[in-house]
């Protein structure tokens, strides 16, 4: 009796349960609203003549004035130091250390994290006063 009760009640709830399911054109999860495209500009111009001319040569400016990758990075001072490294080294770009510490410091005050996102002060940091040292001879730029 309790076998022939258990398979009248349970078995048509579990199995309709388990067979019905909504079409998929009703189905109950709306589908995500299709996000507005944010036309908001990010990139920063670059407007340094010495950095339009050490850079442009891989690095194409737009119309507004933005060269591709480097005016839509944030980056530290050291971040930036890394970069004109990599870039002598990988690229072949010929810059003298007085010019790349006048690169790193329009890079790293103008196209720099912000203040609030933690980043360090760019008159007195590591990479500064290493490019200083590089600039006065006491460390030669890796060839």
């Amino acid at each position: 009796m309790r076998r022939l009760l258990f398979l009248l009640l349970v078995v048509p709830v579990v199995r309709g349960g388990a067979v019905q399911q909504p079409p998929a054109s009703e189905s109950r999860v709306p589908s995500p609203e299709p996000r507005a495209v944010d036309n908001k500009d990010e990139g920063i111009p670059v407007t340094s003549d010495l950095v339009k001319q050490k850079c442009s040569s891989c690095h194409k400016a737009d119309e507004k004035g933005r060269l591709t990758r480097i005016s839509f990075r944030r980056t530290t001072p050291e971040g930036w130091e890394e970069t004109i490294k990599r870039m002598v080294s990988l690229n072949n770009v010929k810059i003298e250390p007085p010019e790349a510490r006048d690169v790193l410091r329009y890079l790293a005050d103008r196209h720099g994290r912000s203040k609030s996102s933690g980043a360090k002060s760019t008159t007195s940091t590591p990479a500064i006063e290493t490019l200083n040292r590089r600039a006065s001879g006491a460390i030669r730029w890796a060839a």
